[in-house]
């Protein structure tokens, strides 16, 4: 549901927070989004992308009620200023809003109003996007060729656009509509060409729908755990992002097929966990499907009374939501649990109610849900031919379903039924000649024990036909995620190597470019200063002779720009080399007795680029601290390294500190943070009568 518009917004706004000089990026939060939103002195273009973000990012799948709110002020405000573009995009936010309130109709008519600023404007974007959004909606609504030929139209516009992450959204929802077809090896096929795109993109959201969707299908194949572990990971990306919407539709999931493993206490855990969050967030459909899963719990738990309390609450949210799907499911588990109470005439109440909405919703195993329920009842209430004739509903509903599915099925359930029919029969009509019935009871079971010979061997086929299918859709799916990882590698790869090209090109160019203009400042003092003499010239030299020390003083703060920015030097010899050079050059002047240790033990290893940096920050701030300030006549270095942990100690013999009175500075203060950086301990002891300690210890990263 989210397309390129988001990410486009995103982009831009990072951009113009830039250039507005608003600190920095790691600092963009909800609340600066909103400032800027209501900033009418910022451009329209700066301020609606943040009012997108701000909705999007703060309210609109945690607090969809607030998210509606805040898209109609975006949308008077856009109108104000008259432009098409925004308030297209406002219209869209609110429906995706009505989306996640399970509103699905209002979300499509919401849809179409935006297509159609977004036609007026041009905004291609927008019209890809809305027409996505729109299939999506005919989807859920069961108009499944409308919406894969929205969705083939949104394809071609975001291939054309060059939009990943739409183009891996509508993907995902093409393998949707295939899974709900049971054309499970084409679902796998676009939902492994979303997940790539997806996962190359770091796109949380989208990879959370991945994985459910791929658990939807183990879920039907029938193998729990492994769906079990699909849901797992999508609601730990839901709790991450702050998806309450698919948190609970996907704690209720991971529940059912906990119940069909026989773990009935966990799958209530989960059941009540998301019951809360469907309630919180006011997703009627959510709440519907978690009450009806939680009321068949009950029953199996057999605890029909309290399987009763939940249906009616259930069938109360459907009816005043009219969702006919989950009113049909409730009011047919609520028949079934009055059955379980041994109260038929009861349970006869709602066998009409049940069937009418499952006729409302369209949906045939509801029919014969309700139908079955029906025969039930009759049977208990001890009416065996109106029973009979339920029965013979029941079975021909049973096999319109199996017919779609499986073939094996359908000729099995045609036996069930003759049999059955027969029994029935045989109760009502028990004064047929005794004689005449064993007859006819022989040629049955000839018929029938040929009937079934043929019916094992042909479903003995079927098995091996489908475990071959079966086998071949996990190998497909093996071989893609095999593929997946591969590409993911690939890209990683690709993107730390131009990463280091980078960095190795900066280097060179400021080592080359700058570190040559230095060298020729420096030589230009020692010629003038040459060229200089007499008393009046005194003051002049003094100038020069400071310039020389600072090109001088610049070109080493140069050399430690390059030295940072290099990728040849991410390695800890690297950074015990350039401690031991800086510190030799610091105390070669310094009159001071120096006592030094640099080593590395072991085979070199690779190191963050921050982590060296801010390590020697530390060496330089704490040998500047020794020499300039601590009045020392002697100091000792020692800084050692091994494949796994550093050691970095500075003492001196000076005047030192007093723990009591003593008050931290800026040093301080940056020596602390470069040593939290890199997860090492900083210690500082005042020695005895005088002179200070500094140890810095940690472990690689």
């Amino acid at each position: 549901m989210t397309g390129r518009s988001l990410h486009v917004a995103r982009s831009a706004l990072l951009l113009a927070l830039l250039a507005l000089g608003c600190g920095t990026v790691a600092q963009v939060n909800i609340d600066s989004l909103r400032t800027i939103a209501l900033d009418r002195s910022k451009p329209d273009s700066v301020r609606f992308t943040a009012w997108d973000g701000w909705i999007w990012e703060g309210y609109l799948y945690s607090e969809p009620d607030s998210a509606y709110l805040l898209a109609e002020q975006m949308r008077q405000e856009a109108k104000r200023l008259g432009s098409l573009r925004y308030e297209a995009s406002a219209i869209g936010l609110k429906a995706t809003s009505w989306y996640v309130r399970g509103e699905n109709l209002k979300a499509l008519d919401l849809y179409a109003e935006a297509l159609a600023l977004h036609e007026r404007c041009e905004d291609r974007v927008g019209c890809a996007n809305a027409l996505t959004n729109m299939a999506a909606m005919h989807s859920l609504m069961g108009a499944k060729d409308t919406a894969l030929s929205l969705y083939r139209r949104g394809v071609e516009m975001h291939t054309a656009l060059h939009d990943s992450l739409s183009l891996a959204n509508d993907l995902n929802a093409i393998g949707t509509i295939h899974m709900a077809r049971s054309d499970h090896a084409r679902a796998v096929e676009s939902f492994g060409l979303s997940l790539a795109i997806l996962r190359v993109l770091n796109d949380q959201r989208g990879i959370a729908v991945g994985e459910a969707n791929l658990g939807n299908i183990e879920k039907i194949q029938g193998d729990f755990r492994a769906a079990i572990e699909h849901y797992r990971e999508t609601i730990r990306i839901a709790r991450s992002i702050g998806d309450k919407h698919k948190e609970g539709r996907y704690l209720v999931n991971m529940g059912s097929c906990l119940q069909e493993l026989g773990r009935l206490d966990s799958a209530m855990a989960l059941y009540d966990e998301g019951l809360a969050i469907e309630k919180e967030i006011d997703d009627t459909r959510g709440l519907v499907n978690c009450l009806n899963s939680l009321g068949d719990l009950y029953r199996l738990k057999h605890e029909p009374q309290r399987a009763l309390d939940v249906y009616s609450e259930s069938a109360s949210v459907a009816r005043a939501k009219e969702l006919p799907y989950g009113l049909a499911g409730a009011l047919t588990g609520t028949g079934r649990a009055y059955l379980d109470l041994s109260r038929p005439s009861e349970a006869m109440a709602w066998v009409e109610p049940a069937l009418n909405a499952a006729r409302e919703a369209d949906e045939m195993s509801l029919e014969k849900d309700a139908v079955q329920l029906r025969f039930l009842t009759l049977r208990a209430l001890n009416e065996p031919a109106q029973a009979l004739i339920a029965y013979e509903r029941y079975v021909q509903l049973s096999d319109s379903i199996n017919a779609d599915e499986n073939q094996r099925a359908v000729l099995r359930n045609e036996y069930a039924y003759a049999y059955e029919k027969q029994a029935y029969a045989d109760s009502v009509t028990n004064a047929l000649n005794t004689q005449q019935e064993r007859i006819r009871s022989g040629q049955r079971e000839t018929t029938e024990r040929s009937r079934r010979n043929f019916a094992l061997a042909f479903g003995a086929v079927l098995v091996v036909v489908a475990l071959a299918v079966w086998q071949r859709a996990r190998l497909l799916r093996r071989t893609n995620a095999a593929i997946l990882a591969a590409q993911e590698k690939l890209v990683e790869s690709e993107r730390r190597r131009e990463a280091s090209d980078v960095r190795t090109r900066i280097a060179r160019d400021i080592h080359d470019e700058l570190g040559s203009e230095l060298t020729k400042i420096a030589m230009l003092g020692r010629h003038a200063k040459r060229t200089l003499s007499g008393s009046e010239a005194t003051a002049t030299l003094t100038a020069i002779e400071r310039m020389r020390e600072l090109s001088k003083e610049v070109g080493n703060s140069l050399g430690d720009v390059v030295w940072a920015v290099d990728p040849q030097s991410d390695t800890a010899v690297s950074l015990v080399d350039r401690a031991r050079e800086f510190t030799q050059d610091m105390l070669a002047d310094s009159g001071l007795q120096a006592e030094l240790h640099f080593s590395h033990a072991g085979a070199d290893r690779a190191i963050a680029p921050s982590v060296r940096r801010d390590i020697f920050l530390v060496l330089k701030e704490a040998l500047n601290n020794a020499v300039k300030h601590g009045q020392a006549s002697r100091i000792g270095v020692s800084f050692t390294t091994s494949a796994d942990h550093f050691e970095l100690r500075v003492e001196d013999d000076g005047v030192g500190f007093d723990p009591a009175t003593f008050t931290p500075g800026n040093g301080w203060h940056n020596m602390r943070a470069r040593a939290a950086n890199v997860g090492a301990e900083l210690t500082f002891r005042a020695g005895k009568p005088g002179g200070t300690t500094m140890e810095l210890l940690g472990r690689w990263a």
